[in-house]
């Protein structure tokens, strides 16, 4: 009957569109779920490339089975996460174009986007002006051209390596020119299978910008992708190489005929280890470059994420000032907070200790004096004022003139040299670093073995130094000082005096003889210069040897000061 055909109809009808809907609507809302989680979680505490990977993933999560405002949301976020959040204007751009695309009539969410990202985003609606079909997925991905082909590339900087395929378990230096001045220029990599873009700070060296992707990132076969862009003192990008959109793409296989990646004029990298080619005592040692201890747990902060330790950071990454980054790359030791510059890197394997640069550091120290005395006659006259000369009670001898010694001997030292004694002194030691190779500090202590009755034992300095390499490091450290101050310094050397015989004694009668000690006395004031080395057991502590020079004033003359001592930094 024709009513019951037409019932029937529209039961079918309804019930397609309801399933429809029912299929439907559960995918849009947990991707709505996912792009607040994005924006609401990670976007607001600063975590860009986790907020806009959970994005992405959304949209290809999708696939058709969400509605187009829902893309077209996911993408709008995906363009102010690159814009405001990374200033990379053009990344936004090509997001805010497969926003509009899905859906025509989306909004800006104005409260997240900058003046420039919401100029950026007006553009791009004129720019489509709604004629553009609305796709229900994600835009179709651009194919990079790879290592080869830089002319497709986006941006007008020059890198290197040019290479189509690399080894695994090889870490990849690259070189990079930029024509306009950059303040920052940042290399992004995401390895085979990673959800993650990770970020390396290049350095400037020489003519050329340069940074390395670690051999974790090729570790596993398959496109390793990377662009970099270089961006200005306020942070906007300037010059690129590749971009997010549009990466450098390198195929990672077991092997290949292609040269070892290396920077311009340098040896490659050595090829990783496998750590299943390993024994478990050479983790992490040079003897299996690339590998990490047994044990040794990472969190999962990617790079540029704030932290207070290395333990919070990704393998690979390390807290250095507070956030995760890679380890800086060097030209020499002196260039590295770790104090050791290894393969154009930093080593920053110090046995678990903190690398923070430690810039308070106390001491211990023994020192004993060298003091240089002049061939010199009649040292015990009662007119010499440089020398005082004491009998074997400690008493000062006063009664040695030039009368009683016409024709004798007053006390002599035959050759210049360093006196038979001298004093000794233990000094406690403070010192401030400044930056790490430079410190400024003073010492306080006391003096002993001086002349008898007639001593000062105090000593105060201050002083200056330089270190070669940096104070972070383990490890023998060398460096020079200067500085000045109060101490007494005695030097003694045993004399005899032999009086005159009266005129009245027996022919044949010797001259009555004595031994004395005659201390030369100099300071109190004092110059002085030297140099040293520190042996870093661990970063913060060890022993140290230093020679100084002092000159002596106002009663002048010089002095060789050997000190050993202990340091502790924290």
């Amino acid at each position: 009957m024709p009513t019951k055909r037409i019932f029937q109809y529209f039961t079918v009808v309804f019930f397609l569109a309801f399933t429809s809907t029912a299929s439907a609507a559960p995918k849009d809302r947990a991707a709505s779920e996912k792009i607040d989680e994005a924006i609401n979680v990670h976007y607001l505490v600063t975590a860009f490339d986790k907020a806009e990977a959970l994005l992405t993933g959304t949209i290809n999560a999708c696939g058709d089975q969400c509605s187009p405002s829902v893309i077209a949301r996911a993408w709008m976020y995906v363009g102010i996460i690159r814009g405001s959040g990374h200033q990379d204007l053009a990344g936004a751009k090509e997001a805010f174009g497969a926003a509009l695309s899905a859906d025509p009539s989306i909004k800006l969410d104005t409260s997240l986007a900058t003046p420039q990202v919401s100029a950026a985003f007006d553009a791009q609606r004129k720019a489509i002006g709604g004629s553009a079909p609305p796709p229900t997925g994600p835009a179709p991905k651009q194919q990079p051209s790879g290592g080869a082909d830089t002319g497709e590339l986006p941006g007008d900087m020059s890198c290197s390596p040019d290479l189509s395929e690399i080894e695994s378990r090889r870490a990849i230096p690259v070189a990079c020119d930029a024509d306009d001045p950059a303040d920052l220029v940042e290399l992004k990599y995401k390895e085979f299978g990673g959800e993650l873009w990770v970020g390396v700070k290049m350095r400037q060296k020489g003519d050329h910008w340069v940074g390395e992707i670690p051999c974790k990132a090729t570790s596993f076969q398959g496109t390793l992708r990377w662009y970099v862009r270089a961006k200005d003192d306020s942070g906007d990008t300037i010059d690129s190489y590749g971009s997010r959109r549009k990466p450098v793409e390198v195929e990672i296989v077991g092997e290949t005929d292609e040269d070892p990646p290396h920077l311009p004029d340098q040896d490659p990298p050595q090829r990783c280890a496998d750590a299943s080619d390993c024994p478990e005592e050479m983790l992490g040692t040079p003897a299996c470059p690339g590998t990490s201890k047994p044990g040794e747990e990472r969190g999962d902060k990617p790079w540029g994420a704030s932290c207070d330790e290395d333990a919070e950071c990704e393998s690979e990454l390390y807290c250095i000032d507070g956030s995760c980054e890679s380890a800086p790359n060097c030209d020499s030791s002196a260039d590295c907070s770790s104090g050791a510059c290894v393969d154009g890197v930093c080593s920053m394997d110090d046995g678990g200790e903190s690398r923070e640069i430690k810039q308070h550091w106390i001491g211990a120290h023994f020192g004993f004096d060298l003091v240089f005395l002049p061939q010199a006659n009649d040292v015990c006259h009662s007119s010499n004022a440089d020398f005082g000369c004491y009998n074997v009670d400690n008493v000062l001898i006063t009664d040695v003139d030039e009368t009683g010694l016409a024709n004798g001997s007053g006390g002599t030292i035959k050759s210049s040299g360093f006196a038979q004694a001298a004093t000794m002194r233990a000094m406690l030691s403070y010192d401030f670093a400044l930056t790490p190779n430079i410190q400024l500090g003073a010492l306080g202590g006391f003096a002993f073995g001086g002349a008898p009755g007639n001593f000062n034992p105090i000593h105060v300095e201050g002083r200056a130094s330089y270190w070669f390499g940096a104070v972070g490091g383990k490890g023998i450290r060398g460096f020079v000082m200067g500085g000045g101050g109060l101490g007494q310094v005695d030097g003694a050397y045993t004399v005899a005096v032999i009086k005159s015989v009266p005129p009245t004694a027996p022919a044949g009668t010797p001259g009555e003889g004595a031994e004395y000690v005659a201390y030369r006395q100099l300071g109190v004031a004092f110059a002085t210069a030297g140099a040293g080395l520190m042996y870093a057991i661990t970063p913060s502590h060890g022993p140290v040897v230093t020679v100084q020079g002092k000159y002596m004033l106002p009663a002048a003359g010089m002095v060789l000061q050997p000190s050993v001592g202990y340091r502790v930094g924290f």
